[in-house]
């Protein structure tokens, strides 16, 4: 795995008044190995427009605690070189022979 990134955590485990969770408190639950890529281009169309879409994904040893309600923030490389700094929701974590993968949503 060539890059390292900083995986974050909902430390909020309280409910409001009305019973649905308060607004997640992000800690930092630790920092992985993996590969961050892009999986698919297609394209979008909308009259004369003409956008390429890609789909970030990473990749990651099966022996890493990380589920879809964690984040990623802080891809680097072994240098310390910050290669994506936004933040992506974790989204459909599938287990593969010898690693998970995931796909990755911005978050706004």
């Amino acid at each position: 795995m060539i890059h390292r990134a900083t995986v974050e955590r909902n430390t909020a485990t309280t409910t409001d008044d009305y019973g649905h969770p308060v607004k997640p408190v992000w800690g930092a639950h630790l920092t992985i190995s993996c590969r961050v890529y892009h999986d698919k281009k297609r394209l979008a169309i909308d009259g004369d427009k003409i956008a390429t879409i890609q789909t970030p994904r990473i990749a990651f040893p099966l022996s890493v605690d990380v589920t879809k309600n964690d984040r990623v923030t802080a891809v680097k490389d072994r240098n310390g070189t910050t290669l994506w700094g936004d933040t992506y929701e974790i989204n459909e974590v599938v287990r593969l022979v010898d690693h998970y993968e995931a796909e990755l949503r911005a978050v706004e």
